[in-house]
């Protein structure tokens, strides 16, 4: 859906199922095991280093 046709009520509709419908909260758990650990901003970082 493009963002200009994104409306409040939608949007409101949407964060209420990604919170309480299984599906996607177990995949925002797993997603969230996979990333966890992971250093991004840090990553950044050092490619801002490289580039001097």
């Amino acid at each position: 859906m493009p963002l200009t046709r994104l409306k409040a009520q939608r949007l409101g509709s949407l964060i209420g199922a990604a919170v309480h419908e299984r599906p996607y909260r177990d995949n925002a758990e797993a997603l969230a095991r996979r990333v966890r650990h992971e250093d991004g901003a840090g990553r950044v970082l050092a490619a801002l280093d490289r580039l001097g």
